[in-house]
């Protein structure tokens, strides 16, 4: 996708130079059929056209190696282009570099703005309009490197102040700024602007002419551990090429660590989510306790970051999103939906939702119908059952020495047959012990029979009519036990 714009004025100059123009496209046609170049050609063609039609700075043909270099070194095969200048720069110096367009095979946007400081406002609303156009090219494109190529302060004040009002950047979005200003100057400019300084911006500036040509890359670290500081990064020079002066990359990570920094937060109380409480400190004084799991988080984040929270008051959730907007907060934790009323006012970078946290298993099956006969007792009233079962019958029949013998072996068969009879309610006793402990040893027997009886038909028709289902985990040790079975 590319846009173009050439003022007016330009358009008898142009015509003038068709044959030009002819020229260049026929030798340039059998490259292009290569390179899905077209569009490309034709954005280098236009301005070849408009380079002809400006005055000529001295610092301007110089520049493309430096662009080149550093285009090259952060090349991504999905990326696309945006070209941003003013009437100070040609844009023929960066787009004649071949490596420029091949490191950017999605295609390059060229937007030229024609700077009128005597009418301010137009100037303005042309500038509102072409970002918003560059801004639409970067919502479509997956990788955008935004070049903004100018001499002129102003514009570069101007471009800060409304790329970021027209929402042109976000961090995946690297701004190269190509320019030729005195280090005072440059310094002040990184500083002072939220476009420069905290956004992932380097600036390439050049500093000597030939043959001591030389671009110094300068980039502002807004958090280091000697505070906000312009660090020159890396060096080009036609000879030794781009070479990085410290360890940190060409677009180095700003936020990785804030080195003890204090951020500022806005946020309301929104239970659970954020919770404040009022609890008295030992001087007696009243103190803001902060919970909720939004708060939390934003402390995790914190800790990990290494920067300390600083909670500005805010009166309305209304002002807990300008503060944002107006970036007198960093951080907002705000539970935002991804809404179409809300992309008009903000860029969803990165979209979760909140989730309790749970496990789950699967549920658990009923145990086999043949296994419905046991478990209506437990284990520990079976093993006392068939205890006490093995137990009675010699008992009985120590207790019933005194009733008709009928040999020795096939006596104690019969009372484990009695024994086993009284258990399972199929008989009584077809002869009652002749004393009277043998009596009540025999309806202690029937009481206990009785009652397990009772017991064991009563579970298990519960069992079978209303099926228990295994107990479920509840803790994280019932899970790990469950999970090890």
């Amino acid at each position: 996708m590319t846009r173009l714009r050439v003022s007016e004025d330009m358009t008898m100059e142009m015509i003038s130079t068709k044959e030009k123009i002819e020229q260049y496209i026929s030798s340039k046609e059998e490259k292009s059929t290569r390179m899905r170049g077209v569009t490309v050609v034709l954005v280098i063609l236009i301005a070849d056209i408009v380079e002809c039609l400006r005055p000529q700075y001295g610092w301007q043909p110089n520049a493309g190696g430096g662009v080149d270099a550093v285009l090259e070194a952060v090349s991504q095969p999905t990326c696309s282009l945006i070209l941003l200048t003013d009437v100070t720069t040609s844009a023929s110096t960066i787009l004649k570099e071949e490596s420029v367009v091949r490191g950017s095979p999605w295609g390059v946007g060229f937007f030229e703005v024609m700077m009128n400081h005597q009418d301010t406002n137009l100037t303005l609303s042309l500038l509102s309009h072409l970002l918003h156009q560059a801004r639409q090219v970067r919502m479509e494109s997956r990788c955008v490197r935004v070049v903004v190529a100018s001499h002129d302060p102003v514009f570069l004040d101007t471009f800060a102040e409304w790329s970021l009002k027209g929402r042109l950047l976000v961090w995946a979005t690297k701004l190269l700024v190509v320019t030729s200003l005195p280090l005072p100057q440059l310094h002040a400019l990184l500083s002072s602007h939220w476009t420069f300084s905290m956004m992932n911006t380097i600036l390439l500036n050049l500093e000597d002419t030939p043959p001591n040509l030389r671009h110094s890359v300068y980039t502002h670290l807004p958090y280091s551990p000697e505070g906000a500081q312009v660090l020159r990064v890396a060096v080009w020079t036609p000879r030794h090429g781009l070479r990085l002066l410290t360890a940190l990359p060409l677009f180095p990570e700003k936020f990785s660590n804030f080195h003890g920094a204090e951020v500022n937060v806005t946020g309301k109380p929104w239970p659970p989510y954020w919770v404040e409480e009022q609890q008295e400190a030992a001087d007696g004084s009243l103190v803001t306790i902060y919970t909720g799991c939004d708060y939390l988080s934003l402390e995790t984040i914190s800790h990990t970051l290494n920067f300390t929270i600083n909670i500005i008051p805010t009166a309305s959730w209304e002002e807990v999103i300008q503060k944002v907007d107006e970036r007198e907060s960093f951080i907002a934790a705000v539970f935002h939906l991804a809404l179409r009323e809300q992309y008009k006012r903000h860029d969803f970078t990165y979209i979760f939702e909140f989730n309790q946290m749970s496990f789950a298993l699967a549920k658990p099956g009923l145990k086999p119908r043949l296994e419905s006969l046991y478990y209506p007792l437990t284990n520990e009233v079976w093993t006392g059952v068939l205890v006490v079962f093995l137990l009675m019958p010699a008992i009985f029949y120590v207790v019933s020495r005194g009733r008709e013998k009928q040999g020795g072996q096939l006596r104690v068969g019969a009372e484990v047959l009695e024994v086993m009879g009284i258990l399972v309610g199929q008989n009584l006793p077809q002869q009652l012990p002749p004393i009277t402990s043998g009596r009540l040893l025999v309806v202690a027997w029937l009481v206990f029979a009785l009652i397990i009886g009772t017991v064991y038909r009563g579970n298990l028709t519960a069992a079978l009519t209303l099926p228990k289902y295994p107990p479920r985990p509840e803790t994280v040790e019932q899970l790990v036990d469950t999970v090890h079975k």
